[in-house]
Parts: C-alpha cells; structure tokens; sequence
C-alpha cells in the first residue's frame, strides 16, 4: 500500500483557507534557526548522503523538533530553494524594463545574489544547482518553474543559456556581457525611400474598330498621313472670288 509522504499531507492541510495556526514566536525562531543551520551543513555533506537523524544531531536540535517543523529532509531542502529563487526573483524585479539597459542590470544583480565576494556561489546556490535534481516532482516541478521564470527575466529567450553561463564557476562577468551582446539582435537597416505603388494601375484603352477591315484591335490606329496632293492650299494662296 503506498503511503503519502507527510509533507504532501502537511501541503494538503496549510492550503485549506482556515488551517494557517498560529506560530509562537518561539516558533518562528526555531523554524529560522533550522533553515539558516542547515543550509552549510547540507551545502558541505549534500542531501543524497545526509538523514533527518544526523541533520538534527549537527544543528543540536532534536529529531522531533525537526520533524515538527519540515516532515523530511525534502520539505526542508524545498523551503531552502524556494526562499533563495525568491530573494533572486526581489531582486531582479526592482529592475524595470524601462531602463535601457535592464537585461545587463538583471544579469548584475544575479550574480550579486548567487556569488560570494570571491565569485564563488553561495551555500544556497550550491543546494539549487546540485541537489535540486535529488528532490520528489512535487516540489522539483514548483522550483524548476521558479527558476525558469528567472531566465526569463535575465534573457528572454535565452532563458537557458543565461542561466547556464551565469551558474558556470569562475566565469568572468565581462565574458557573460560579451557573449549576451553577440547574441543580440543586429539593427534594422534604415528604410530607403521608394516610390509608393499605385494602388490602382491604369486602365488599358478601349478596343478600336477600323473602318476599311472591320476588325477590333486593342491598340489604337496609327494615324495615315495625307498625300501632299490631297493637302488644300492655305486660304491666302486661293485666288480672289470674281464679282457677279
């Protein structure tokens, strides 16, 4: 028979309008505590080879304790990741998109949140890009939709590629700009002034129908000159008219 995990059950029962109880501060702060505790011991030993069990005997916690507050070593792996995207997804939604240079600033501000000062990723980095896979499809496929929309945000539609060379170590920052302004679009030339084109062309001349032969022809007859003998004397060549 297969058991729910308790975290699916846990899901199931804060989603309910009214099943948000009340945390004691006290309880609030051991939650706080666990998280910030177990992101370096995670982050040094992974999720694969580490249990509840030895997690909760390296922060000095019980094991109840921790179970209390995240059902399984998943539930809490998943908090982890989901505050760190969200920390990202803050920060690159201060950048507006009208500023010119938002995508540059965007990208900047990854890296600010993902790296330590010595250009290393930071503890929680380290838990998304190599334990993220380890977790269950109920919370893998929330987070891996988080972090697409982040891509998004840093390059759209290169989503992918911006999130595989800004997470690659040791990069320099000035290569990611380089290579994002290679991937740019090139301008549009100047549009060149051509004529506009008739909307309607003009229509072809009526058929003409010669005299001599009878038939229609759609050009029009060429003219026939006048023999010279046929052509009449100007009307101040012609002799004076004899009076009665």
């Amino acid at each position: 028979m297969h058991i729910t995990p308790a975290r699916i059950l846990r899901t199931y029962a804060d989603s309910q309008p009214n099943a948000r109880r009340y945390q004691p501060p006290k309880e609030r702060e051991m939650e706080e505590y666990i998280v910030q505790a177990a992101k370096p011991v995670l982050a040094r030993a992974g999720r694969i080879t580490t249990s509840i069990a030895g997690l909760a005997f390296a922060i000095r916690v019980p094991p109840a304790t921790l179970r209390r507050h995240f059902p399984d070593l998943d539930a809490l792996l998943g908090e982890i990741l989901v505050r760190h995207l969200r920390t990202i997804s803050d920060a690159l939604g201060k950048i507006t998109n009208a500023d010119p240079n938002c995508k540059a600033a965007r990208r900047a501000a990854y890296l600010a949140a993902t790296r330590t000062p010595y250009g290393g990723p930071t503890e929680t980095h380290i838990l998304l890009l190599r334990d993220r896979h380890a977790l269950p499809p109920d919370l893998a496929d929330s987070i891996e939709a988080m972090r697409q929309s982040i891509g998004d945000l840093l390059a759209y539609p290169d989503g992918p590629a911006a999130l595989a060379l800004l997470d690659t170590p040791g990069i320099d920052p000035a290569k990611i700009e380089t290579f994002f302004t290679a991937l740019a679009p090139a301008p549009a030339p100047a549009n060149r002034e051509e004529p506009a084109e008739p909307l309607l062309h003009p229509a072809p001349p009526p058929p003409t129908k010669a005299l001599l032969t009878g038939t229609t022809s759609l050009a029009p007859p060429a003219k026939i000159p006048l023999p010279k003998s046929f052509t009449p004397d100007p009307p101040a060549k012609w002799p004076a008219r004899a009076g009665p």
